[in-house]
């Protein structure tokens, strides 16, 4: 088995790309004026940011984990 998911490479991309989405939701949201937090593309943006975050969250907390298992696989195989 081959992992090759690094977890500081892949959440930084992450960073990068989930940024530029939400900077076009930004743009998006200033240009039409809207100011209600209820507003459907408000709610998405928020939901964007939870789940982003909660990523982060989980990817740095599980990469000691990740690379223990990596090595119990390179180890067992």
């Amino acid at each position: 088995m081959n992992f090759n998911f690094d977890v500081p490479y892949e959440t930084e991309l992450l960073r990068e790309k989930t940024s530029k989405v939400l900077k076009e939701f930004d743009s998006y949201i200033k240009r039409h004026n809207i100011t209600n937090e209820k507003d459907s593309i408000v709610i998405l943006r928020e939901s964007i940011v939870a789940i982003r975050s909660n990523i982060f969250k989980c990817a740095y907390t599980n990469s000691d984990s990740i690379k223990k298992a990596r090595r119990e696989v390179e180890v067992a195989t």
